[in-house]
């Protein structure tokens, strides 16, 4: 075709065409098996994983030194080509003694604020260059409590927007939901009571992190003995 098309025949056809809707099993966790690939670290008590959304770096939260630790893969996704990066020590709020110890975290996919938690409620840090751990530094006054609903909380998460927090625990076994009116700020929550529940003792006494995928259709337990149930 050249540039104006004048050597194009134009017909106002096309051929027939019959589209079926298409199967995944991207999101089923029945369907996963073992990639053969695994590294080992020194890690204390480790409590929280994360990737960077590009698969080069990943973070381990431990709590017995409330510390996070930052390891650079050089192949993303690919955990047998990761080496030590950095790391950071909390001193505000969350600690290495028993009520503060860090249980689990999440980044907000920019990479610019980290939600760590320890077992009755969530506290907000902001990371001045995005995902540079050793930037950190606390949002004063700016944590959740929520010992209210469970006060052994163990796993949390967020919806993207941030209007809802959802937590477990071993006390309750339960999911809790939380309502923000303004995304990602503790102020417009109610830490009284937890806005939504739901039991998840009829498969797991004992939950200790909550997933959802991206549209929030599925979600995702792990137990203390291993397993992962999906809802």
């Amino acid at each position: 075709v050249n540039a104006t098309a004048s050597n194009h025949e134009l017909h106002n056809t096309a051929y027939a065409t019959t589209l079926t809707n298409g199967t995944t099993t991207s999101s089923d966790i029945s369907q996963a098996v073992y990639a053969n690939k695994s590294a080992t670290y020194n890690f204390s008590n480790p409590r929280g994983l994360w990737f960077k959304p590009d698969g080069t770096h990943f973070y381990v939260l431990e709590r017995n030194t409330a510390k996070i630790k930052d390891y650079t893969l050089s192949t993303a996704w690919d955990v047998s080509t990761a080496s030590y990066s950095t790391e950071y020590t909390f001193t505000i709020y969350i600690g290495t003694n028993s009520p503060t110890q860090a249980r689990n975290l999440w980044f907000n996919y920019a990479g610019t604020s980290l939600y760590v938690n320890n077992v009755t409620g969530v506290g907000e840090y902001i990371l001045s260059t995005a995902w540079d751990i050793s930037t950190i530094s606390y949002v004063t006054g700016s944590n959740f409590y929520t010992g209210n609903s469970e006060t052994s909380t163990r796993g949390f998460s967020w919806k993207p927007d941030g209007t809802k927090m959802y937590a477990v625990g071993t006390v309750n076994a339960t999911a809790y939901e939380w309502h923000f009116s303004t995304g990602f700020d503790f102020t417009t929550g109610n830490q009284s009571n937890a806005q939504a529940s739901f039991s998840l003792s009829a498969q797991s006494t004992s939950p200790r992190d909550i997933h959802f995928n991206s549209d929030g259709t599925t979600m995702y337990i792990t137990h203390s003995t291993g397993p992962i149930y999906e809802y």
